[in-house]
């Protein structure tokens, strides 16, 4: 876990860079709007917020890419995985899942406090009633994202490699975030979406990352649900992928043992 813990710093240093390009010029920001842009708030679904969700996500790519094989390091050592020799694998595992989980949790506080100091440096910062509601939200709903794409790593790095795995799950979301942000060139011809075309956006889970797109507290709600379903889900097929899954036969990053 130690060799994980340095890892945090990179959220403290996207925070800084984040909002660097937001804080400048302005006299004052409320808490709220700091999170909402972390949020992508700013974004929209046309191809010209591109550079801005591309901006706003490489704090998330960085954690996927340190955190995709946080539990799969522990049983590939040696070319001899962890869990052919651990007796009690499915509480193991689910204590690494949690604390995986615990990361992404700090991971994103981390980055929101250090993007708020950095606004102080410029701004007015002013603590408001919105912020606790927006700050809930946006734990829940960025934490339960982070940790699918993690878990998925880890699972696919078991069943594949940590090459492979990170391959297909950022080739996932480059794909949702290329259709998110194409949709509005097509079918918004005044700005706003035809509502025929809603499902267009509705049927992406990147959307549902996206501040802009929630009007009211059962959207954001409805984003958590979405995550936390897929959360479960990919627990369930963990479960055998590490009870059914021949670990010693099947060394993926050296070629077998």
């Amino acid at each position: 876990m130690n060799y994980y813990l340095k890892f945090l710093w990179i959220a403290v240093f996207c925070g800084i860079l984040c909002m660097l390009g937001y804080s400048a010029g302005k006299d004052k920001f409320f808490v709220s709007e700091i999170i909402s842009l972390f949020g992508m708030y700013g974004t929209s679904y046309f191809v010209q917020y591109l550079p801005d969700i591309t901006h706003l996500f490489v704090p998330l790519l960085l954690f996927q890419m340190f955190f995709g094989t946080y539990i799969y390091h522990h049983f590939c050592s040696a070319s001899i995985y962890f869990f052919s020799r651990y007796p009690k694998r499915n509480k193991w595992f689910f204590t690494e899942t949690l604390k995986l989980y615990l990361f992404g949790c700090i991971y994103l506080l981390l980055m929101l406090i250090s993007g708020t100091l950095t606004c102080n440096l410029f701004s007015k910062i002013v603590i408001d009633r919105k912020m606790w509601k927006l700050l809930f939200f946006y734990i829940c709903i960025y934490s339960l994202y982070l940790f699918v794409s993690t878990f998925a790593m880890n699972l696919l790095s078991i069943l594949f490699n940590s090459n492979v795995a990170f391959i297909i799950v950022e080739g996932i979301n480059s794909f949702f975030i290329a259709a998110f942000t194409i949709v509005g060139n097509f079918f918004a011809p005044e700005g706003v979406i035809l509502p025929q075309y809603e499902w267009t956006i509705k049927i992406n889970p990147f959307y549902y990352l996206i501040f802009s797109m929630h009007n009211n507290n059962t959207d954001y709600f409805i984003s958590i649900l979405l995550f936390f379903s897929m959360a479960v889900l990919l627990f369930i097929c963990s479960y055998f992928v590490i009870n059914k899954h021949d670990f010693i036969d099947s060394n993926r990053e050296t070629g077998g043992v």
